[in-house]
């Protein structure tokens, strides 16, 4: 038989779980036809000698936000670069489709807000050409993309086009659920994945006034989820839990509500251990959705597989999202938010407000300053704001408004607020993820997390073995989400692959770089040790050089291809 690339040689892991074994891996045209050893290499066109590499699936990233990102980039960076061939974005109910013209502002404001998107690079890099869902995956194909790129519907998009502004104010009538139901069922028609959405209150749109999907009635989540179970394909994603790692009886409920009338998998975000909370709060959560498992639901709680961690300046404080206080200095002139964060009245209505639960309520000692504008105040650099606060001997509010205000609220800070270890990386009932690639681009970078995992977490720490850390960036994201033909390594399956060596795969620290439109800022993570990246049985890179090839496809979820 002849192959178009032979991979001669490797340690095949191939997404099951199971053992490493010696093989080839024979590609002819976009598929894997033999998985054997000692194949002929008379019949190849092109060999690459994997010996001493591991071969394994593609990775599968199923919780990005390059929804914009994607019609600039093609490549969509950094997630390529760390053998990630199939990425799923429209998460946390935010995006760019469906759109009708004069919505695009609101949208594009949801991203800044949300997903901590820079307007100006918005602004310059995305240009439409669509209203409808079938339109934006036909825009994102005549592009052209290095990877696969699936999409969720993000249900505030969903909600604008139908309801108007009044998404952001109120529940759909009776008719406008239908609309919704009848677009949404066009867009899973179109090869969606299913929805997403979020409850969070810090999860703020443009002009800081509340997502649009945050309005819907149950009523309305029922009908988008009747959708799923009609179709007996699709998922969720939610973003369910106000305080990460403890899930509340409201949560609950909402999460039994969508398993319920989907009968679909539910992924939830998110799943961490808060430092100042006990060792195992964590486990708790989990244990409650143990007897959902159990009547035969799969509601997945994502994690993600280092700390967590928020960056970000006053001029966008997006994790402060949840307190009434801050809604006013979302989306305002600079001039505005100086005068707000000089105020007593704000900084004591920000101290009133820290005493209810929240994302943060005054752990200071976890926050630091991360980068600062103004050569003098180098020295604070990494220090605590707990720390600066009792060297000073200042409140910690006030000075960390006014360190903000002396660095023109360029000063941007690091929150650490959430941490994983061994037990939620293997636990069977946990989605390791949670990357946000394309998301807070200017401020953090995690979408490196697969050679991470591989580097860190397997090679370093000796957390999870290496078949089941590759079991869980493979083969589980594509049965949870139904990414069709990927996933294992197997004759039939779409020769997504990635050949790596094992003693070298890492993700390097982050890096500053202004490559966006317009010189935009944005923060990447390097890889090292992957030497082959195969997308769609095409060649995307080798030894970390791109092939000038745009092998990636509009995955439908609905069509096998």
């Amino acid at each position: 038989m002849t192959y178009d690339v032979l991979l001669s040689g490797g340690t095949i892991v191939d997404g099951t779980g199971k053992g490493g074994f010696i093989a080839d891996v024979g590609i002819a045209g976009d598929r894997i036809v033999a998985v054997e050893p000692k194949l002929s290499s008379k019949e190849a066109h092109q060999v690459v000698d994997a010996r001493g590499l591991v071969v394994c699936p593609g990775f599968i990233d199923h919780h990005t936000h390059y929804d914009a990102q994607v019609l600039w980039d093609p490549m969509i960076t950094c997630s390529s670069w760390h053998g990630v061939t199939s990425i799923i974005m429209g998460n946390c109910g935010v995006g760019l489709a469906p759109c009708k013209p004069a919505d695009r502002e609101a949208l594009v404001g949801d991203l800044v807000n949300v997903e901590g998107m820079s307007l100006d690079v918005l602004q310059r890099g995305v240009q439409w050409s669509w209203e409808s869902v079938e339109e934006y995956l036909q825009a994102i194909s005549a592009k052209g993309v290095g990877v696969n790129v699936g999409f969720m519907v993000p249900l505030s998009p969903l909600r604008q086009y139908v309801l108007g502004e009044e998404s952001k104010e109120r529940a759909a009538t009776e008719k406008e659920i239908a609309q919704l139901r009848s677009l949404f069922r066009a867009a899973m028609d179109a090869g969606a994945f299913g929805f997403s959405t979020t409850v969070l209150p810090q999860h703020l749109g443009f002009q800081g006034r509340p997502l649009p999907c945050r309005l819907a009635s149950r009523d309305e989540l029922r009908a988008l989820a009747g959708v799923l179970k009609e179709l007996k394909r699709g998922s969720i994603e939610i973003a369910l839990t106000r305080s990460p790692g403890i899930l509340s009886d409201e949560e609950f409920d909402i999460l039994t509500f969508l398993l319920m009338h989907s009968e679909r998998p539910v992924t939830w975000l998110g799943l961490l251990q808060k430092p100042e909370a006990p060792p195992d709060a964590w486990k708790e959560a989990l244990n409650r959705v143990v007897p959902l498992f159990d009547r035969g639901y799969l509601p997945l709680g994502q994690v993600p597989c280092h700390y967590k961690s928020a960056r970000f300046s006053l001029k966008r404080p997006f994790i402060f999202g949840n307190f009434d206080c801050w809604k006013v200095v979302f989306d305002r002139p600079l001039a505005e938010q100086r005068q707000l964060y000089a105020s007593q009245e704000f900084r004591t209505a920000f101290r009133d407000e820290m005493r209810q639960p929240r994302l943060f309520t005054g752990q200071w000692n976890n926050m630091s300053v991360f980068t600062v504008n103004k050569s003098e105040l180098h020295p604070l650099l990494e220090k605590s704001i707990e720390t600066l606060a009792r060297e000073r001997g200042k409140d910690p509010v006030d000075l960390f408004f006014d360190l903000a205000l002396t660095d023109d609220l360029n000063m941007q800070f690091l929150y650490e607020f959430g941490h994983v270890n061994k037990d939620m990386l293997t636990h069977p009932h946990t989605l390791i993820g949670l990357s946000d690639g394309g998301a807070h681009a200017d401020m953090r970078c995690e979408a490196g997390y697969s050679t991470y995992l591989l580097g860190t977490v397997v090679r370093e720490k000796n957390m999870l073995p290496l078949e089941e850390a590759i079991r869980r960036l493979t083969s589980v994201p594509a049965q949870v989400f139904g990414v069709p033909l990927r996933g294992t390594v197997a004759p039939g399956m779409i020769a997504d692959l990635v050949v790596f060596d094992p003693d070298k795969v890492s993700c390097g620290k982050q890096e500053a770089v202004n490559d966006f439109p317009g010189g935009g800022l944005r923060y990447i993570e390097k890889s090292t040790g992957i030497t082959q990246t195969i997308v769609n049985g095409k060649i995307l890179y080798a030894n970390g050089e791109s092939q000038n090839v745009l092998p990636g496809r509009v995955l439908r979820a609905n069509v096998e291809q």
